[in-house]
Formats: structure tokens, C-alpha cells, sequence
């Protein structure tokens, strides 16, 4: 059998390799979501700059 502090020093292990992928997918999440409100704002601003400069065409 396993010495307790293997078992220990096993389970603290497991435990940072999980923190670690949770936090992986904690940013994954973030910059899905920075992308999409990113190219929202985009969007936005260029319908804005187009309707902007076909008013000055027009004059």
C-alpha cells in the first residue's frame, strides 16, 4: 500500500491539474466572449461610419 504522504502528494497532483483545466476554460470562455462583443462593436461602428459617409455623399 501507499504511504500517506504519497497518496498526499498524489491527490494534490490531481487537484492542480484540474484547477488548472478549469481555469483554462475559464478564459477560453472570456475570449469567446471578448471576440463576440468585439465583433458586435464592429459592426455597430461600421454601419454607423457608412451611413455617416453616404449622408456626405448625398450633399
Amino acid at each position: 500500500t501507499r504511504s500517506l504522504s504519497e497518496e498526499r502528494k498524489s491527490l494534490k497532483e490531481e487537484l492542480n491539474n484540474i484547477l488548472f483545466i478549469q481555469e483554462r476554460a475559464a478564459r477560453m470562455k472570456s475570449k469567446i466572449q471578448w471576440a463576440k462583443l468585439g465583433d458586435a462593436n464592429t459592426r455597430v461602428l461600421y454601419t454607423l461610419f457608412s451611413a455617416r459617409k453616404s449622408e456626405e455623399f448625398i450633399v
